[in-house]
């Protein structure tokens, strides 16, 4: 034995050996160092996509209307329904009618307003056309019969309220055939005492066939008649947001034969407007509304004839018009609304966040087995390392044995290398294969040697 290779006397170490580090802690601190920049690949490309990601749709929404008893407040019964079913609160607007609605809508004051044709714009950059929802005549009543607006030139007319639609279209009508008139705004209970008084000539409404309004006209005491509407295609070839519609006799009432003849006028449509902006999914759901409660056959509508994109007075969104040709779409049928939109929010926050991810994961379980292999690997370099370096200087007995002495605090620092289990084989590989060269190393054998 020489004196490099003297033993050690007792209590004293070959060098000081690190305590190991536990292997638990040791594959926490590897995942921690594979996995934290993979987050913060994926936590950047998410901030990127939600960029694209559109806002949950709103908590609450106002909805124009109109008199209290109306159609149109029937109408917004249904719509509010619908989204109070759907998890939004919904304000019905009570208010004069369609002149006002269309006011508050442009005023940004309500959501939603129902409007009749007409009264819009066709360039209104702040709303947008949603469907039309049924045909509105106008009803002309008096005491006499009457067959056109020039009869009533200089005569008192019940035209509705100012802020009402009958109102609007009255005006339009008498300004087209250039007929002056003595315009009055009374109630229904207030203007079919003017005519029947004789205060009025004439009483005009426009309003659905079956209303409860249209029936209190045509019942009332005092025997209002309803009038056909002299030239009424060329009124509605004039005024092209009309249509000319025919109310066959009997077709209100049959049992009590309302009317008692056909009737001859025109019909401006009932139109769901919102503003712009409004979220794609509450216009689906009120376009799938009016679906189911406007599309059956009516006194002037054929089956399936509405609700429609025609006869709107300002283009329909997009959303809209993708809601009434395709329906809704697989996940409003499949999921609750709010779940429906929340995933279909966040599909534009999925699709790229999935496109980043499974490279990323493909590539994590090779990149891991790198690192922990590595771990054991750059040891078998440093024995080449020192191998290659005996070779070249033809090494004597007593480099060998310093050598050997060198690799002995190798296998002492292996000691504080952990490794998972999986990976232990490894690393005894390793301890193997060093024990092997240093005992060569030691007994002066192998390639080293002079």
């Amino acid at each position: 034995m020489t004196a490099q290779e003297k033993p050690l006397e007792a209590g004293e170490n070959r060098s000081k050996t690190p305590e190991p580090e536990s292997p638990d802690r040791e594959l926490r601190r590897d995942l921690l160092r594979l996995w934290a920049p993979l987050a913060l690949v994926t936590l950047m490309g998410a901030l990127l996509a939600f960029r694209w990601v559109g806002p949950a749709p709103p908590e609450r929404l106002a909805i124009a209307t109109g008199p209290a008893g109306g159609g149109y407040a029937e109408a917004g019964e249904l719509f509010a329904k619908a989204l109070r079913d759907a998890g939004i609160e919904a304000d019905l607007v009570a208010t004069r009618g369609s002149t006002e609605n269309l006011d508050l809508l442009r005023r940004g004051e309500v959501d939603v307003a129902l409007v009749q044709g007409g009264l819009a714009k066709d360039e209104e950059p702040e709303l947008a056309g949603l469907v039309s929802l049924y045909l509105e005549p106008l009803w002309m009543l008096a005491t006499t019969p009457i067959t056109g607006l020039a009869e009533l030139r200089g005569a008192a007319v019940e035209m509705g309220a100012e802020g009402s639609g009958t109102r609007a279209l009255a005006e339009q009508l008498f300004e087209a055939a250039g007929v002056s008139v003595e315009a009055r705004g009374g109630d229904t209970e207030t203007a079919v005492a003017s005519v029947q008084s004789g205060e009025a000539k004439a009483l005009l409404r426009v309003a659905a066939p079956r209303s409860a309004l249209v029936r209190e006209l045509i019942d009332s005491e005092g025997g209002l008649v309803p009038a056909s509407l002299e030239r009424a295609e060329g009124i509605a070839r004039t005024l092209t947001f009309l249509r000319h519609v025919r109310v066959h006799a009997g077709s209100i009432d049959l049992s009590a034969g309302e009317p008692t003849r056909d009737i001859e006028t025109v019909a401006p449509a009932a139109t769901l407007l919102a503003r712009k902006g409004l979220h794609p999914a509450v216009i689906g759901l009120l376009v799938e509304s009016a679906g189911i409660h406007f599309s059956s056959r009516g006194v002037l509508e054929d089956e399936g004839e509405f609700p429609s994109l025609a006869l709107l007075d300002v283009p329909p969104s997009l959303a809209a018009r993708t809601a009434l040709e395709s329906g809704p779409s697989f996940l409003y049928r499949a999921f609750p609304f709010q779940i429906a939109a929340l995933i279909d929010r966040l599909k534009f926050l999925i699709l790229p966040l999935m496109t980043l991810l499974f490279p990323l994961f493909r590539i994590a379980p090779p990149l891991y087995r790198w690192r922990i292999r590595r771990r054991i690997f750059r040891w078998y370099g440093r024995i080449l390392a020192l191998e290659k370096r005996l070779h070249e200087a033809q090494a004597t007995p007593e480099e060998l044995a310093e050598a050997a002495r060198e690799l002995d605090r190798f296998d002492d620092e292996l000691y504080a290398v952990s490794v998972p289990l999986s990976y232990a084989d490894e690393l005894y590989s390793l301890r193997l294969h060093l024990k092997m060269v240093r005992e060569d190393m030691r007994s002066g054998r192998g390639r080293w040697a002079s």
